[in-house]
C-alpha cells in the first residue's frame, strides 16, 4: 500500500540539468509495479498524479483505509470502497488505483463459511443484490425465523454496515412466507404463512445515481446469518 504521490515535482528542473544528450530517461514519478504476480498493490492515486495531504492526522486515503480494512469482505471489494471513498472525499480530485494479481478470492479475516439450514450454532453469510429510486423508500429484504410449526422466532438485526448514499432502517414487520428464501431455502409446509419479522428499508439521497451498499447481522433460533446487499440506485 503506497499512500505517496505518484508525479515528479522536479522533473523539469531534473531534465535541464541532465541535457537532452545524457540519453537517460527521467521518470515522471512513482511508476507501476511491472511482474506483480501474487501481489496486490494498491496506489494512492493515479500514475503521474498528486495525493492529498488531507487537514487532519491521516491522509484521504490512510482514513479510508483504516475505515474499510476491518470489514469483512473480499479484498478486492475492501480497496474499491477506499477508492470510493478518497475519490468522493477529494471531490473527485484523487482516485486510488489498484494492481490485482492473485487468482481467486482472498480474505484478511477468513471467509464466514455457509451452513445448510438453520443447525444452532451456525453462522452463515450471504450476499444479495437489489434496485432503489433515487429519494425514495425502498424494500431491501425480510429477516425472520419460525419453528417446525410456522411459529414466529424473535430475531434481532443489527446494521454493520451503513449506506455511504442514503440511509438504512429496520422496522417491525409481517411477512408471506415465500416457497423458499435466500436465507432459509425452502420453507416448506410454511409457504404462504405469516410470520412476524423485521424488514430492512432503505432510502437513497434524492440526487445520487450508482452503486450503494448494507450491511446487517441477524441473529435468531441459535443462527447468525451476515448479509450483505449490493444496491443498484437508478
Amino acid at each position: 500500500m503506497l499512500d505517496s504521490c505518484r508525479d515528479n515535482p522536479f522533473l523539469t528542473d531534473l531534465r535541464r540539468s541532465i541535457g537532452p544528450s545524457r540519453g537517460v530517461a527521467v521518470q515522471r514519478g512513482l511508476a507501476k509495479i511491472d511482474n506483480a504476480q501474487g501481489m496486490i498493490v494498491s496506489y494512492a492515486t493515479q500514475s503521474g498524479q498528486t495525493a492529498e495531504d488531507g487537514t487532519g492526522r491521516n491522509s484521504p486515503y490512510t482514513t479510508a483505509f483504516l475505515k474499510n480494512i476491518e470489514t469483512r469482505e473480499e479484498i478486492g471489494t475492501i480497496f474499491r470502497h477506499i477508492a470510493a471513498d478518497v475519490y468522493r472525499t477529494t471531490n473527485n480530485a484523487q482516485l486510488p488505483e489498484i494492481s490485482l494479481s492473485v487468482i481467486g478470492e482472498f480474505y484478511l479475516h477468513g471467509k464466514v463459511e455457509v451452513a445448510i439450514g438453520g443447525t444452532p450454532g451456525r453462522e452463515r453469510n450471504m450476499n444479495l443484490a437489489r434496485s432503489a429510486k433515487p429519494g425514495a423508500d425502498s424494500l431491501l429484504a425480510y429477516s425472520g425465523r419460525w419453528d417446525p410449526n410456522c411459529n414466529s422466532l424473535p430475531v434481532t438485526v443489527t446494521i454493520t454496515r451503513k449506506p455511504r448514499n442514503g440511509t438504512v432502517s429496520v422496522l417491525d414487520a409481517e411477512q408471506v412466507l415465500p416457497a423458499s428464501t435466500p436465507g432459509s431455502g425452502n420453507t416448506g409446509q410454511c409457504a404462504g404463512k405469516t410470520i412476524k419479522s423485521k424488514k430492512i428499508m432503505y432510502f437513497s439521497n434524492p440526487d445520487f445515481r450508482g452503486s450503494d451498499s448494507v450491511g446487517y447481522d441477524s441473529e435468531g433460533a441459535g443462527t447468525i446469518l451476515h448479509t450483505t446487499i449490493a444496491i443498484t440506485v437508478q
